[in-house]
């Protein structure tokens, strides 16, 4: 499971990923490629914003209704191409903060067998 995500996630990606199911990790990193891909439609839209759809292959209305469905599609493909890095770093953030919240005093999460033998007192090294 870790192999699939280990690009993405920092070093501590194995202790990271302990106690999250794989269909976990899809949801956050589809939540993380939709939040990238709106904002870059916001960055985009803003671009355009400026830009008359007048001229002599401008498509007046038309092209003002249809214009906001390509900037959307135009989010999805810069998105989708990874090359902003945006959806990658949002999802190490997730990961890191559900992480803490697991474990708040920070370092690697003890497996099962380690808590039981830290509870019997026996250390295994």
């Amino acid at each position: 499971m870790t192999d699939m995500i280990s690009p993405v996630l920092p070093q501590a990606a194995p202790a990271t990923m302990q106690g999250l199911k794989g269909k976990r990790v899809d949801e956050i990193k589809a939540a993380a490629k939709g939040f990238e891909a709106m904002y870059v439609q916001e960055m985009l839209q803003h671009m355009w914003d400026g830009i008359e759809t007048d001229g002599p292959m401008g498509g007046g209305k038309g092209e003002e209704i249809f214009r906001s469905m390509m900037i959307d599609q135009y989010g999805k493909m810069i998105a989708d191409s990874g090359q902003t890095k945006i959806a990658d770093s949002l999802t190490k953030e997730i990961l890191r903060v559900q992480e803490q919240q697991h474990n708040p005093r920070g370092g690697v999460a003890a497996s099962p067998l380690q808590s039981r033998l830290q509870q019997s007192g026996a250390h295994h090294e």
